[in-house]
């Protein structure tokens, strides 16, 4: 039964990656404000997870701090895991840097600065793990989840240098050339914020915990205040 569930698994997301190749607009370089932030303070996204199943889904909303050491900066969360732990993220942005303050139950001092522009179809150091963790973006014409079809969506993989190539590599058609593993990719939506994400075991590039958009307020064309995307530094 396991080999069987495997086997599908695999299946389901091969055919969800097979697109991808072909999705690249040729764009240089991408900047994150468009795919990393919604419309702005007051968006609500609620996920499912497809993978394990039976997790209870979860609501994620984007709030305003108004006291304290954070006033003024934004908090996004709670993202639940299958274990049933929360976390959340607390940030700010600029024209040219994204600036995070909180993530997961660490707290940057000074803040993470992580450049808005940046280059598509290139490993660049990953901000949390410089030392072995890279990121990998590549742009999609269009990806599908059960809050709807998203357009102009980016894709951000990560690559960890401690390990080889696993099945993962294959599945998103990432060249020879990148000889790190895949551990995890997220998925964003221009002006939307997270669709998709998705982790991998290092070793084998076999899928582990996924989560997807079942619901949201966030519009595509919606306002022209920024907040930030519920899914940073995986």
């Amino acid at each position: 039964m396991r080999r069987r569930r495997m086997v599908a698994t695999l299946v389901m997301l091969a055919l969800g990656l097979i697109a991808l190749p072909a999705a690249h607009t040729g764009a240089a370089t991408i900047k994150l404000s468009n795919y990393w932030f919604s419309k702005g303070v007051g968006d609500v996204c609620t996920y499912g997870y497809t993978q394990p199943p039976g997790v209870p889904d979860f609501t994620v909303a984007i709030t305003l701090i108004t006291e304290g050491k954070y006033m003024g900066k934004y908090r996004v969360g709670d993202i639940r895991y299958p274990d049933g732990s929360t976390s959340y993220t607390i940030a700010f942005f600029d024209t040219n840097f994204f600036y995070l303050y909180y993530d997961k139950n660490v707290t940057f001092d000074p803040a993470r600065q992580i450049p808005i522009t940046q280059e598509l179809e290139t490993m660049v150091p990953n901000p949390a793990n410089p030392t072995t963790g890279f990121w990998y973006f590549k742009k999609l014409a269009k990806f599908k989840v059960p809050a709807g079809t998203y357009y102009d969506v980016l894709l951000k993989i990560d690559l960890d240098k401690s390990f080889g190539r696993n099945s993962a590599n294959n599945f998103f058609g990432l060249p020879s050339t990148i000889t790190y593993g895949v551990t995890h990719a997220d998925w964003s939506a221009r002006h939307v914020g997270t669709l998709q994400d998705m982790d991998f075991d290092a070793m084998t590039g076999m899928q582990g915990n996924t989560y997807v958009l079942k619901s949201t307020n966030a519009k595509p064309w919606g306002g022209t205040i920024p907040a930030l995307n519920l899914l940073l530094l995986d």
